[in-house]
């Protein structure tokens, strides 16, 4: 798993580099059919990762956001979505980041999360501590009522540059309101 681990981190290193210097220039965001943004950053950082995995495991499935499946009933299946947050991406609100996860026969055993406008990421591995910028990652009250502020703020931000950014109300769920776990059918006005 140690050798697979390793590449989920090579995999977020290059979804890194490419959202980084992406993140320098302003972006025009479309829709899918089903409604939810994407870019054309979204689609070039999924086909750089699904090349990779490609090389490296040409046997092994993917299912990703903007690419759809490949060999979905393969033992290994990466599971991707280059940027979980594109309208923050487009806003220019460093909340946004790359999911990577491995199932083996379904199950996951490795997920990252990397937030490279923070430089931070999350991973986790089966039968071991997650870990944060490759520290164990500690729960406490304390921290979580502080990450909960914190992600308060965020989203009051978010909601407040979508309500004035946007003219149309989106058919789908935006990603701030996932985020925020705010009811679908009532967006709260910003504080």
């Amino acid at each position: 798993m140690k050798e697979f681990l390793s590449f989920a981190e090579g995999l977020a290193d290059a979804s890194r580099a490419l959202l980084v210097e992406a993140a320098r220039r302003s972006h025009r965001g479309e829709r899918k059919p089903d409604g939810s943004p994407v870019t054309p950053i979204d689609r070039a950082v999924e086909a750089r990762l699904r090349e990779m995995i490609g090389q490296a495991y040409p046997d092994h499935g993917i299912v990703g956001e903007e690419h759809g499946e490949a060999r979905p009933g393969s033992e290994y299946v990466w599971v991707l979505d280059p940027i979980d947050g594109t309208l923050p991406f487009l806003a220019g609100f460093p909340v946004y980041g790359t999911l990577i996860a491995l199932l083996r026969g379904g199950v996951p055993v490795i997920g990252v999360i990397d937030l490279p406008a923070t430089a931070e990421r999350w991973v986790g591995l089966t039968g071991a501590p997650t870990r944060r910028n490759r520290e164990p990652v500690r729960r406490s009250e304390e921290h979580t009522s502080e990450l909960q502020s914190r992600r308060n703020l965020v989203c009051r931000l978010l909601l407040e540059k979508k309500n004035t950014t946007q003219p149309s109300p989106p058919t789908h769920r935006p990603h701030p309101q996932r985020a925020c776990s705010f009811p679908r059918h009532r967006i709260p006005a910003p504080v």
